[in-house]
């Protein structure tokens, strides 16, 4: 049996965080792309904003992305957002 446990990010100074790949080195390449402007997009399954009991970013948003020690890495803001099946996520 599976057992899955909600999770809900922090909020700093009125800002939801988020959280890029797993802890550590990946985390800090992803961020690295993201400052760098090589990543442009993420996605996400429909099905944990539900089970995380959170709402879909929307468009003007801003978000606090954390490092893997909990510091502020970087703000990014939402510019679009797509609901869509996964076998229509472009590459």
């Amino acid at each position: 049996m599976l057992k899955l446990v909600a999770m809900t990010f922090p909020v700093i100074e009125g800002m939801r965080t988020i959280e890029f790949g797993n802890s550590g080195e990946q985390r800090q390449r992803l961020i690295d792309f993201l400052v760098n402007g090589n990543k442009r997009a993420t996605a996400g399954l429909i099905t944990d904003y539900e089970l995380e009991s959170e709402p879909i970013e929307h468009v003007g948003e801003r978000l606090d992305i954390i490092n893997t020690d909990g510091s502020l890495a970087a703000v990014v803001e939402i510019t679009r957002v797509e609901v869509v099946r996964f076998a229509e996520v472009p590459d």
